[in-house]
């Protein structure tokens, strides 16, 4: 197993600013996958989710599937990233995946849910959500980070620590 890291969570987690960040403390690449998928498509993430959830997350775990981990990248996921097994086993078994756990009234605070283009977001509440793919997070994650009032830069520096302690 490398030592890249592969961050996961709900929408609005701080997945993308703090792997940024993060990345730059390892003096890694960083991958965010919803913009590989949006640049990609030419789309905007709610675009492609409204038009067709089951196509978006084929296109989601083929990105997933495609990034190459051969050098410790820090990847940002998308928050469904978790509802393909094969993909999720992918970077456990090539990287080390963190679960960024954000209490949920922080995460509604930052996300306006209507606008996000969060899959599943039809047929149920963002906090039923959030309650759902919480069991699948940690599942396929080898830590979780609780996240409060951290900033971006804590949290980059407590995922580098993590990081460094795991083999």
């Amino acid at each position: 197993m490398n030592l890249g890291g592969g961050l996961t969570g709900m929408s609005g987690a701080g997945k993308t600013t703090a792997g940024r960040i993060l990345a730059n403390i390892r003096g890694a690449r960083f991958v965010d996958t919803d913009d590989i998928i949006q640049n990609q498509s030419g789309s905007k993430l709610n675009e492609l989710v409204l038009k067709d959830e089951r196509a978006f997350l084929k296109t989601e775990e083929k990105i997933l599937l495609s990034v190459d981990l051969s050098d410790n990248p820090v990847v940002a996921t998308g928050g469904s990233a978790i509802y393909s097994p094969r993909a999720m086993k992918y970077f456990r078994d090539s990287a080390h995946v963190i679960f960024l756990d954000v209490p949920l009234p922080i995460l509604v605070k930052r996300v306006r849910p209507d606008g996000r283009g969060i899959v599943g977001l039809g047929r149920k509440t963002y906090a039923e959500l959030a309650k759902e793919r919480r069991i699948l997070y940690e599942l396929f994650s080898d830590f979780t980070l609780r996240i409060e009032k951290d900033t971006p830069e804590e949290t980059a520096k407590a995922i580098a620590d993590i990081l460094g302690t795991l083999k």
